[in-house]
């Protein structure tokens, strides 16, 4: 079978696209027809496969293992819903010499509890030793109250531990534990390493850990502050990254200690992200102990990440709109001094990052979107249909309109993006931020995650008027 010259003049990304709209019965054959040579142009061009129910696709089809194996300028590789059928033919999928980049999900939902054979899976990935990208999301653990990959295996600069597993269906399992033996290689350079809250580093790891570069913490189950934050300070303490993803809940439990600790216990940070989680925060009193904090670091990079407010399905009466948002107003309102602020306060700063910066736009102020609600009373949907008759008859700045409403839209007006960059310069009370481009932000940050990155001259001719945001 041969492929229409169009379809392979293509370029990855418009090819993965097209197969993404396929589920996994239609795509494989579209990837690799059954009488298709292993050595198609189709599949010597392709970088990037991302496949789902791929344990059920190995079963149905057989070739599917030879025909990846066979793409050898493969990169980044993505196996939805695998299993132990995906376990046992890793040697062979992973032939690329080429690949960086390994993403495994594994989905006990339809297979029986022996799921993942944890060291064949770890001797499987020894096959592709050029991976620095790993990300293993396993929805089961095995019951064994520890973890640990297979001595021969040295894991990857990034790895993702699992998750813990799931209360509702395995009430009895122990907590996840990742533990090391002295015979157990932990990687010498590794880059990055993103823990979930609820896994637990037994005290005899600890001894192996070496410094990481990038540390992630709390993104699937943000931290509160308080005990959680203490048990996080010793893995600072371990790791002693340079670099800090820290997620936590919108209300923190002794701010003030708590970014205090973190500053003495992480003098060498200087790259702090921060992703706030959903929930209404009063940004205030979460950001004033932060700064305080901040002041007496050597923080290059800051970025700050507070979601919108969410309006939800059960909006019933006009006082709840009103309600809502205010509590946006009042969230995007105290972001807008933050960065003068922020340029003022931390005279190390050299790169702030505010994302979530727009109000949410509220689903009610369209048809479409007070169709999601449920089960609006009548009354309240003729209300939101006068607001609409005054808009129209009035137009968008009325004062006869709804105040908190007409709020939210000037200042989707006003606000240039929601994602915003700043460099920071001058000295002393002449710092001033000034907006970047996002692309300039980017790079900037990018450059100051570089392992030999110089926090006194290594941003030295970055910044031009070229970088500088025009609205």
């Amino acid at each position: 079978m041969n492929y229409p010259s169009g379809l392979l003049s293509l370029n990855d990304d418009v090819l993965i696209a097209i197969f993404s709209f396929l589920n996994s019965k239609a795509r494989w054959p579209q990837l690799q027809p059954p009488n298709a040579p292993t050595d198609s142009h189709l599949s010597l061009n392709l970088r990037t496969i991302i496949l789902e129910n791929f344990d059920f696709l190995i079963d149905e089809d057989g070739l599917v293992i030879k025909a990846i194996g066979a793409m050898h300028h493969l990169e980044h590789v993505s196996f939805q819903q695998s299993g132990p059928e995906t376990v046992s033919a890793l040697p062979k999928l992973l032939s690329s010499r080429k690949l960086t980049s390994l993403a495994l999900d594994f989905d006990d939902t339809y297979y029986e509890e022996d799921i993942v054979d944890l060291p064949a899976l770890f001797a499987g990935l020894s096959s592709a030793p050029g991976i620095r990208t790993l990300d293993i999301a396993l929805n089961y653990l095995p019951t064994a109250p520890s973890m640990r990959p297979s001595h021969n295996f040295s894991l990857p600069q990034f790895i993702t531990l699992p998750s813990p597993p799931s209360r509702a269906l395995f009430r009895d399992n122990p907590p996840a534990t990742f533990s090391m033996s002295a015979e157990d290689r932990w990687p010498a350079r590794l880059k990055e390493l993103e823990l979930p809250r609820h896994i637990t580093i037994a005290e005899d790891t600890v001894q192996h850990m070496k410094p990481v570069s990038c540390l992630s913490f709390g993104g699937e189950t943000p931290i509160p502050g308080g005990a959680d934050f203490e048990n996080f300070l010793q893995v600072l303490a371990t790791f002693r990254p340079t670099l800090l993803e820290l997620h936590t809940k919108c209300f923190l439990a002794d701010a003030s200690r708590m970014w205090d600790t973190l500053r003495s216990a992480a003098p060498q940070l200087r790259s702090l992200s921060i992703v706030v989680a959903d929930g209404e925060c009063n940004v205030r009193e979460y950001v004033d102990p932060l700064i305080a904090a901040l002041r007496s670091t050597s923080i290059v990079h800051l970025s700050l990440e507070f979601p919108p407010t969410r309006e939800g399905f059960f909006v019933a009466n006009m006082t709840q709109v009103d309600s809502i948002c205010a509590a946006e107003v009042r969230r995007v309102e105290a972001l807008r001094p933050l960065p003068l602020q922020l340029a003022e306060a931390v005279p190390s700063l050299r790169v702030l990052a505010l994302f979530s910066c727009w109000p949410a736009r509220m689903g009610i102020h369209t048809r479409a979107g007070r169709a999601e609600l449920l089960e609006p009373p009548p009354e309240f949907i003729a209300e939101l249909e006068r607001e609409d008759e005054i808009g129209r008859l009035w137009g968008p700045d009325s004062e006869f309109l709804n105040a908190p409403m007409r709020r939210i839209r000037e200042l989707w007006a006003e606000i240039p993006r929601d994602k915003r960059w700043w460099w920071v310069e001058g000295k002393g009370a002449a710092r001033r931020p000034v907006e970047i481009w996002r692309e300039d932000g980017e790079r900037a940050r990018d450059m100051i995650k570089r392992a030999d990155f110089d926090p006194e001259k290594g941003l030295d001719g970055f910044y031009s008027d070229k970088c500088r945001y025009e609205w």
